[in-house]
């Protein structure tokens, strides 16, 4: 994907980029999740709860995810 792609990406997809620039802790993948993961823009790494024993994901965005969150907020404030 090339940073000039970014007005490809769903709100939903940027704003989960965005979230995840610090690590979110999802118990579950949404398919948005997964699509972000496919493009190598978001990872997932599984974990264990220590507490509970449940089974979860930490997600952080990539480099490359990062450089389209701020691509796409750059794109965007010179629009407005």
């Amino acid at each position: 994907m090339y940073l000039a792609d970014v007005c490809l990406l769903k709100s939903e997809e940027i704003q989960l980029l965005a979230d995840s620039l610090q690590p979110v802790f999802a118990l579950e993948l949404t398919p948005v999740a997964e699509s972000l993961i496919q493009r190598e823009l978001l990872d997932a790494r599984p974990t264990i709860c220590p507490q509970s024993n449940r089974p979860y994901f930490v997600l952080t965005t990539t480099g490359l995810g990062g450089a389209c969150v701020a691509a796409w907020i750059d794109h965007h404030s010179k629009a407005a």
